[in-house]
């Protein structure tokens, strides 16, 4: 391993005159002190000349291997992707693979006359977030049960164990056109890096001898985000424009290839599940791979037969995420949640901060793509069917954590370090008290930010209330104590506020905090205790609505989907389809996909 030398490129920017590699994508690969990798083919020390930029082009020219003949048939090619799927077992990959086979076998017999653009299958996840797996299980599918469609496997991975390279001068197009050669050929590694190939030959190849052939390709967003034009146009007119072709691509964000009029930032803000020309060529999108019990998660390896239900909600019961994360043991370099936000090296703006905040909370809520947030923080979210976007609450915690300090998102960042802390601990059901306590804030920060009627509907459409953080203390060990001390607490606020109460004392009889609402006037209060339970339980007693007049909610992870006939005095059970519109579309990760089936 050695140094880097930069030469200028043809195509602009500069690339390594050693090992090829590109300095924009050497960039993404440093580490958090914005060093770049070591060079695998470069000498310790820089020579005082370093190789001349003809010079070395002459060189890589004379080195280049033409290519306008094939050796092998699609027919022949071989799942490249390196997933050894006897290792774990793979939770929920099958469902995951037949979804795409599904849309691959509609969309194949699709081609795009000037109306109708066919729309490419993308699987859109954080890092380790199962989509090579998926890549290579639809790989699989396809050479057993469809004889007549023929699947090609590239990949611009760049931490494969044979990580992608560009080649210097390389562009975009030329790339994707070098990896499909690779697999239509016997070629070593070094061979397969100075391919040129021709690209009217490589289509033919494709067309005179297998009519239905899918494109399979991992992580796009490595090659370019955005693609340039020609690289775009190649993926159009190759895979997507004519009946039997089809693409099918992995990207950890947004990566356009219509051209140069869809940026990735505002891509899914426009993308369809159907071919809409009004709109773009769209995507077709599938809901990634998620955990439907503990412990089938726990049976993808003798590793995660520790985990637990904090850990699991953490990680968003993402098996891949889970699986990487409890297999970390051992490995030179460790990658949590927290190293790989510090990888990426994202910087907000001061200025930009609360706007970024502000859509990101939005996003949590609603799941609809804002294209501002997508900027900075795009590459952690998971895309589902539906085009929503939703995070783990192991990422949520880094993000809040770069954007602000006010007191709601300190409080944010204390519930989310108390579930960090304490991810080992079984039986506890704090995942769910946390998840339901950062729902709440959430709303509250939209009631204070965009006149929302805030958590339980206590505040008055559009009067944006300031926000207020307390907690009772240890000895306030009853509702009579609890209302005296909240009645102290609310008469110091004099304008329009949203008060949200804690408690210290752990063993609190009846509920776990409250919310409170004053106009700034001690005679117009609204306060409402809420209770939240994993389990499928009913409250012991009452609430005394003299001291409580909103009464208490019970929060239930089991929720029934029907409220029952007779609940105790002064409560309100929430059903499931309520608890799910309560926590957002991003919080649902948090719960295992069997809550969220109505029973």
């Amino acid at each position: 391993m050695g140094r880097h030398g930069f030469i200028g490129l043809p195509t602009g920017g500069m690339g390594c005159a050693y090992c090829g590699q590109t300095r924009e994508l050497l960039e993404t690969r440093g580490g958090a002190d914005g060093k770049l990798p070591p060079c695998p083919e470069g000498p310790d020390e820089l020579p005082a000349q370093p190789p001349s930029p003809s010079a070395k082009r002459r060189r890589l020219e004379s080195e280049l291997i033409h290519v306008d003949t094939f050796a092998k048939p699609v027919s022949e090619c071989v799942n490249s992707f390196n997933v050894e799927f006897d290792r774990h077992r793979f939770v929920d990959l099958d469902r995951v693979a037949d979804d795409c086979l599904t849309i691959v076998r509609n969309q194949l017999t699709l081609e795009t006359p000037h109306a109708d653009r066919v729309p490419p299958l993308v699987l859109m996840r954080f890092a380790r977030g199962g989509k090579t797996s998926t890549l290579a299980k639809v790989f699989d599918l396809l050479k057993q049960q469809c004889s007549d469609i023929h699947p090609i496997a590239i990949s611009f991975n760049g931490n494969a164990p044979a990580a992608f390279r560009r080649r210097v001068g390389e562009t975009q197009a030329q790339s994707i056109l070098r990896l499909i050669a690779a697999q239509l050929g016997d070629y070593t590694p070094e061979q397969a890096l100075r391919l040129v190939v021709d690209r009217e030959a490589l289509d033919r190849h494709l067309g005179d001898h297998h009519h239905n052939v899918v494109l399979l390709l991992d992580e796009l967003n490595n090659l370019g985000a955005p693609l340039d034009a020609d690289a775009a146009a190649l993926l159009r007119e190759m895979f997507l424009d004519r009946a039997g072709r089809f693409l099918v691509f992995s990207s950890h964000f947004p990566v356009a290839i219509e051209g140069n009029d869809v940026m990735a930032s505002d891509f899914l803000g426009r993308a369809q599940c159907a071919p809409n020309p009004a709109s773009g060529r769209g995507v077709s999108m599938v809901n990634m791979s998620l955990g439907s019990t503990l412990q089938e998660l726990r049976d993808m390896s003798t590793a995660c037969e520790a985990l637990t239900e904090q850990k699991a909600a953490w990680l968003a019961y993402i098996p891949s995420l889970i699986y990487i994360t409890m297999n970390n043991t051992g490995r030179r370099s460790v990658v949590t949640p927290s190293t790989r936000v510090a990888q990426m090296n994202i910087t907000v703006d001061t200025g930009s901060q609360l706007d970024v905040l502000q859509k990101f909370v939005m996003e949590l809520r609603s799941g609809r793509r804002d294209p501002l947030v997508a900027r900075y923080y795009g590459a952690l979210a998971s895309v589902g069917a539906d085009l929503r976007v939703s995070y783990p609450l192991c990422y949520v915690k880094e993000i809040l954590a770069q954007l602000s300090d006010d007191a709601a998102v300190t409080t944010l960042l204390e519930i989310l370090n108390k579930l960090e802390s304490q991810l080992g601990i079984t039986h506890s059901g704090l995942a769910w008290e946390c998840t339901v306590q950062v729902a709440i804030i959430l709303q509250m920060l939209a009631a204070h930010w965009f006149g929302w009627v805030g958590p339980f509907g206590l505040v008055p459409t559009g009067t944006k209330p300031a926000l207020a953080f307390r907690t009772l203390p240890g000895e306030c060990d009853s509702l009579q104590n609890a209302r005296t001390r909240m009645n102290d607490m609310i008469a110091a606020y004099t304008v329009p506020t949203l008060i949200y109460v804690g408690s210290a004392n752990a063993r609190y009889p009846e509920v776990e905090g409250f919310v409170a609402y004053t106009d700034g006037r001690s005679s117009s209060v609204k306060i409402v205790g809420f209770q939240m339970k994993s389990a499928d339980v009913k409250p012991r007693r009452g609430i005394n609505t003299r001291l409580i007049h909103g009464g208490a909610v019970l929060i239930r992870g089991r929720a029934r989907a029907k409220r029952p006939r007779e609940p105790k005095a002064g409560w309100t059970y929430m059903t499931s389809a309520q608890v799910r519109g309560f926590l957002g579309n991003s919080l649902l990760l948090a719960m295992p996909r069997e809550w969220l089936q109505d029973p």
